[in-house]
């Protein structure tokens, strides 16, 4: 698997997209869902710090991929950014419970964390 820094990433979803508009959409992604993108070491990784490769958030095929459907939904179809992030991170379930208004992050990761503790414990 390929891991890319946020500098390759952008233009792979579209070389139009700014810098500040990714920065701002990754960091919203991760303040209104449950998404969390991995921290690693990038592919082709050129910092280092003490001989050892720095550990930063890195962007998968499949990141890109929603990333890019947010691209589209956002710029091509003039959707407003709350509804294209939720339409492309959550799952169609919790999507449809956000437009209702009955979706909120902070129970779903309070649930979330009972069922895998809940497994532990079996």
């Amino acid at each position: 698997m390929t891991f890319y820094t946020k500098t390759q990433l952008r233009p792979l979803i579209n070389k139009d997209l700014k810098m500040d508009t990714l920065n701002r959409w990754l960091k919203r992604i991760e303040e209104w869902t449950l998404y969390d993108f991995n921290i690693g070491v990038p592919t082709d990784s050129k910092a280092f710090s003490h001989g050892q490769p720095v550990k930063r958030k890195v962007y998968d095929e499949s990141d890109i991929k929603r990333l890019k459907k947010l691209y589209d939904l956002r710029v091509n179809e003039n959707f407003p950014l709350p509804y294209a992030i939720h339409k492309v991170f959550l799952t169609e379930e919790h999507f449809n419970k956000w437009q209702k208004g009955e979706w909120d992050k902070k129970t779903e990761w309070e649930k979330l964390l009972r069922e895998a503790q809940g497994v532990r414990q079996e």
